[in-house]
């Protein structure tokens, strides 16, 4: 895959955002400018956050499930390394000392024995690579 300047730009600056970035919603927000740059069929499942209490019962009888992972692609990717072939990609935000929950872990555990590729995420870098790693994005880029 050749990567364009205007990719290139995209990637540069999501990589500076790294200096600045103060919370994982900051750190959701780069992702989703440059998942929808390169064009994949992703979406951001927002279980976090303060709700009011009626709220976060509603969504619970709808179906809203804990530990989903932040970000979930569901382009089908192959490994850059391992030739490895995966049904989509999940990817766990977390910023500064941002730690893994039990419901996370599960998911994180379930989405790969059925064939998705997962990883968690602590910097734009980190996530550049992982998109690196699933062929979403040139190899190198996140050297840039």
């Amino acid at each position: 895959m050749k990567t364009s300047p205007a990719l290139k730009l995209t990637i540069m600056t999501a990589l500076a955002a790294d200096c600045s970035i103060e919370s994982e919603d900051q750190l959701q927000e780069e992702t989703a400018i440059l998942l929808d740059y390169i064009g994949l069929k992703w979406t951001h499942v927002p279980n976090g956050g303060y709700r009011h209490k009626s709220t976060a019962v509603r969504l619970q009888r709808m179906g809203t499930k804990p530990g989903i992972p932040d970000v979930m692609i569901f382009d089908p990717c192959q490994s850059r390394i391992s030739d490895q072939k995966y049904v989509g990609c999940a990817i766990e935000l977390k910023h500064g000392k941002g730690r893994v929950t039990a419901h996370q872990a599960d998911w994180l555990q379930w989405l790969g024995e059925r064939g998705w590729y997962t990883s968690l995420g602590y910097s734009m870098r980190q996530v550049i690579e992982t998109l690196e790693y699933c062929g979403y994005l040139s190899e190198g880029v996140s050297e840039l």
